[in-house]
């Protein structure tokens, strides 16, 4: 693969430019989509891990469901 068009949407945003930052000479194109060059902190991340690694993804999901939905869509859904 001589060049690539990018594409990185929220924390895959993030990879893609760390991606980019490392390897530019391969990058045609960039899109990034409903990202920022941060998100959240690093007690966030950790926190997050710890949780997953301790009980699986499940114990995370509620937090995640309710920062992409709204209340009435998971009322109506869940």
């Amino acid at each position: 693969i001589k060049s690539i068009c990018l594409v990185g949407l929220s924390i895959g945003g993030l990879i893609a430019l760390e991606f980019f930052s490392k390897n530019p000479l391969y990058i045609k194109g960039i899109v990034l989509s409903d990202t920022a060059a941060k998100i959240g902190t690093q007690q966030m991340w950790s926190e997050r891990v710890r949780k997953v690694k301790s009980g699986g993804i499940e114990t995370i999901s509620d937090e995640i469901l309710t920062k992409w939905f709204s209340s009435e869509f998971l009322k109506e859904n869940m």
